[in-house]
């Protein structure tokens, strides 16, 4: 039998293309042995395909549609990055469609990335000039499901709260791993800006689904374009210790906005680290109650309350839930009903005015 190339263990045959002089060499050995160009094809895709990182645009785009079509890319791929283009320099109708890049299409091709474990979205939002990141959020989180992945992280985005808590309940049986960096959740108001709306405590309550116990960690919550209070109610939290304030066994802490900033010297915000631990829950939930009270009830250095919220008991928060909850049901329906008198009334001037335009007619 004649001895081929193909025979050749893929270790030597590496070594001896670290000979071949030329690329068009290499080319040329890659086609005449379809069996050498597999195994190289495979050990690359192992060696540099693990990770990626993608800055959206029309080539980025497609790119992604066309790895997930490549089996060896498909089976060593685990982390994958997207960062959002940029719109600061341009003006857009629709930045997406400008530069040729479909969020459905894009997420489909993703979810055909079976091995993923953990991927970071980047910059959707108006650090990059992007001012209607829903048109990519929503087909983008309907069509994308990752069956491994463990760890989710979001850095300077700006979502509506809806799609976000979808993107993590269609993800609950695997992530162990949340972290929310100067994450802005918006809503959609039935008419102004709703007071009572509370998605950071709707986003923290929908992680009581995960299978697994989850770590956590949130920096610079907003809400709305506005600073979200996720941090305990009452006033003197923060004076406790110097570094960081230990609650339940997760941390607490009064961070820089900017450290290499001299204009933002003395400026900061809250972030919070909760372990992945059997009482990581808890720590969630209080979270969640801290920003519900904050908002239904208004509890920061309420003096009559500042001094006993530190005594509170599980059950005591849960009864604040369930209150708070009470009002902002209560606040929903006054806007609903609200909403729909200003309809009624729209459609009742409109029938007189069709009615007056009639007789002036005649």
């Amino acid at each position: 039998m004649t001895p081929s190339l193909d025979d050749l263990p893929v270790e030597l045959v590496e070594r001896i293309v670290d000979y071949l002089p030329h690329r068009e060499t290499l080319l040329h050995l890659r086609l005449v042995s379809p069996n050498l160009n597999v195994k190289l094809t495979r050990r690359f895709c192992k060696t540099y395909f693990t990770s990626s990182n993608w800055r959206l645009k029309s080539t980025s785009s497609k790119a992604i549609v066309h790895f997930s079509r490549c089996p060896d890319v498909v089976a060593h791929l685990t982390s994958v990055t997207l960062t959002a283009p940029c719109a600061n320099h341009a003006s857009y109708d629709n930045i997406w469609t400008a530069k040729s890049i479909e969020p459905a299409k894009m997420a489909r091709a993703l979810s055909l990335f079976t091995e993923v474990k953990t991927l970071q979205l980047i910059n959707f939002g108006s650090i990059q000039g992007l001012m209607n990141t829903t048109a990519f959020f929503q087909p983008f989180v309907l069509n994308l499901y990752l069956p491994k992945l463990q760890t989710l992280h979001l850095l300077q985005v700006d979502i509506q709260a809806d799609d976000a808590i979808q993107l993590l309940k269609k993800h609950g049986q695997t992530i162990k791993r949340v972290e929310l960096d100067r994450v802005n959740l918006l809503y959609l108001p039935d008419t102004d800006t709703p007071k009572y709306e509370t998605p950071w405590f709707d986003l923290l309550y929908s992680m009581r689904e995960f299978k697994n116990h989850c770590s956590v960690s949130i920096e610079w919550a907003k809400q709305d374009g506005r600073t979200a209070q996720l941090e305990p109610p009452w006033e003197n939290w923060s004076f406790t210790l110097v570094d960081e304030f230990i609650y339940k066994r997760m941390c607490i802490e009064m961070v820089p906005d900017d450290p290499e900033d001299e204009d933002l010297v003395g400026d900061t915000h809250v972030r919070i680290e909760v372990p992945a631990n059997k009482d990581w829950w808890d720590c969630v939930s209080r979270l969640a109650a801290f920003n519900i009270f904050s908002i239904t009830i208004g509890g920061w250095g309420v003096e009559d309350l500042d001094n006993r919220m530190w005594e509170w008991s599980d059950e005591d928060w849960d009864g604040q839930i369930a209150q708070c909850l009470k009002i902002k049901a209560r606040k929903a329906a006054k806007r609903k009903e609200k909403a729909a008198a200003a309809l009624r009334k729209q459609k009742k001037e409109g029938l007189e005015a069709a009615m007056m335009h009639g007789q002036l007619k005649k």
